[in-house]
């Protein structure tokens, strides 16, 4: 379980969610303050639950953060419903801040507008086709470029792939979990991640990252 003093609105939100399930912090990031990427966080062995709804994850790690980043970074305005539909194949919602998700009131909203979700229409999060987008901030130290290196370290049983085509830098990170397109523009690093498919749909999701952030980085 991360170490970490939890502000108390998060205190709220963890005993609200472990009182309908077994509760570890997984799937998107940011990552938490004493693992600035995935490569720390799986390398360590910290247990992952697939059946975790992915809101609560990415609610409560963006706050046991400090990022720094412009006023105007918004990670929903980087990509259109439109876009995602047209991408997905299926009808997406509008993006959704993890706040939105929570039906919360974010303690630090700048923080909250670095994460975004688009979620297929009239399905649970858990099934549904959906799109995340994160914005990644400074952490403790790290700036994001040198959070974006530190992911790219090689890492036993995740693959790591180089992605030309797309912003200044880019790689796929593959685990038994997801996909996930980390791309680097200038000092800006940006993550996309498309869920809601089979695991043998794993160049196909990773076609539509790639179109995503494409269409994202064009907006940085």
């Amino acid at each position: 379980m991360v170490s970490a003093v939890l502000h108390p609105l998060r205190s709220h939100v963890l005993d609200s969610a472990a009182s309908s399930f077994t509760f570890r912090l997984t799937l998107f990031t940011p990552f938490p303050v004493n693992c600035p990427d995935i490569s720390c966080w799986e390398n360590n062995n910290m247990s992952l639950k697939t059946t975790v709804v992915p809101t609560i994850g990415a609610f409560l790690i963006l706050f046991t953060c400090t990022s720094a980043f412009a006023a105007g970074d918004d990670a929903c305005s980087l990509l259109t419903q439109t876009q995602v539909s047209s991408v997905l194949g299926v009808s997406v919602g509008v993006g959704q801040h993890p706040s939105d998700e929570m039906h919360v009131s974010p303690p630090n909203p700048a923080i909250d507008r670095l994460a975004c979700t688009w979620y297929e229409d009239g399905k649970n999060s858990p099934v549904a086709k959906r799109v995340s987008l994160n914005i990644l901030g400074t952490m403790g130290s790290l700036t994001p470029v040198e959070r974006f290196n530190n992911a790219k370290t090689p890492v036993r049983g995740i693959t790591k792939t180089p992605v030309t085509g797309v912003g200044d830098d880019a790689f796929y990170m593959v685990s038994q979990l997801r996909v996930t397109l980390h791309v680097k523009r200038g000092n800006s690093v940006l993550e996309i991640m498309v869920g809601g498919f089979s695991a043998q749909q794993i160049e196909q999701v990773k076609t539509m990252e790639k179109t995503l952030a494409q269409a994202a980085v064009a907006k940085m």
